[in-house]
């Protein structure tokens, strides 16, 4: 998080004080035959709150990125939980990020793939 705030000039002017949050608990990879079972249960938790001092400029881009995500014509036929799916993906990419920089060899399997997709035009990096 904290690249994240450097990198938009946001400040942290406090978080000394804690608010109760219902969150999804949503968990990836909790069944090793079946890698798309999920554990989707509903905690209570207790967070810090943060007040932050962020530019006008970054608060317009995050408005941005949050109207692309969530209204878009895509994402418009999902329903209400459409953050939870978010949340899950965002989740599922760092997951595999972590276990490509931990396994050498899923690391260069993913790479000569990603390439070939961007060879054939598939995708673009």
């Amino acid at each position: 998080m904290q690249k994240f705030l450097d990198r938009h000039n946001i400040k942290v002017l406090n978080s000394d004080n804690k608010c109760e949050s219902t969150i999804l608990k949503s968990s990836l990879f909790v069944n090793k035959h079946d890698c798309d079972e999920t554990d989707d249960s509903v905690i209570n938790i207790f967070e810090t709150l943060y007040t932050v001092q962020i530019p006008e400029h970054v608060l317009k881009w995050l408005s941005n990125l949050e109207h692309a995500v969530f209204e878009h014509p895509i994402s418009k036929n999902i329903n209400k939980n459409n953050i939870f799916l978010l949340n899950k993906l965002i989740e599922k990419n760092n997951k595999e990020k972590e276990l490509r920089s931990k396994i050498p060899s899923l690391n260069k399997a993913y790479q000569e793939y990603s390439m070939i997709l961007h060879l054939s035009g598939e995708i673009n990096i």
